[in-house]
């Protein structure tokens, strides 16, 4: 019983740390569309770097979702043009 607690006790704090990070890539992510896409393109290379690319992907249909396709095709254009 003291085994199962302690794992539960892990996994909470483990969900609560991930949602934290979720949670401040969306303050910064809000903040940082709002300073320029030079900007925008690091957050996402580091979101991906920090969350790995199954969440990045999750983050992005998100972001697809909350800004618009024709918005998010727009930022993405410019992000794969500043990539190459």
């Amino acid at each position: 019983m003291h085994a199962w607690r302690a794992e539960k006790g892990r996994m909470t704090e483990k969900f609560g740390a991930c949602f934290g990070k979720i949670s401040k890539a969306f303050d910064d992510l809000s903040l940082w569309l709002m300073l320029g896409i030079e900007t925008w393109v690091k957050l996402d290379l580091s979101l991906w770097l920090m969350l790995g690319i199954e969440t990045w992907v999750k983050l992005d249909l998100s972001l697809w979702l909350m800004l618009g396709i024709e918005t998010w095709v727009k930022l993405r254009a410019v992000f794969i043009s500043l990539m190459f």
